[in-house]
């Protein structure tokens, strides 16, 4: 289940995944942080409960649209990217690009670039996960 929600709803997800163990959840555009006004908590706490409750993975996408409106650059992003890649891993992070909504703030290929950047050093290995390893195995599909 794609869960498209806001920081607000983050502190269901562990209701959820009690309510029903069996259900895979990634939670779309890592839950829609407020980038644009560097705020931090009570998402990151509500983001750590999530990850460690249901074993949830993580969609890296849909960032661009929630910077400062024409204003924003990569490190803005970074430490919300840094901080889903901590309590997470590169194991259950999924790059998604948000396209064609992305298209409001930034180019496919802009986008794709802030994702790697904020997610810093990663091996080939890693790179292969987080680009389409995760989601692969995620949503059953098969090589």
């Amino acid at each position: 289940y794609d869960m498209l929600i806001k920081p607000r709803h983050l502190k269901h997800i562990p209701v959820v995944a009690d309510k029903v163990p069996d259900l895979r959840m990634v939670i779309d555009h890592i839950a829609k942080p407020l980038i644009g006004q560097s705020i931090m908590e009570p998402w990151a706490t509500d983001m750590l409960s999530a990850a460690e409750a249901s074993g949830a993975f993580c969609k890296v996408s849909g960032m661009v649209t929630q910077g400062k409106e024409g204003k924003w650059t990569t490190a803005d992003f970074s430490p919300y990217v840094k901080y889903v890649r901590e309590i997470y891993g590169v194991d259950r992070l999924m790059w998604g690009s948000d396209w064609p909504v992305c298209l409001l703030a930034a180019d496919y290929n802009r986008v794709l670039d802030v994702a790697l950047n904020s997610m810093g050093r990663m091996s080939d290995k890693e790179q292969a996960r987080f680009l389409s390893g995760s989601a692969a195995e995620f949503y059953g599909i098969s090589k």
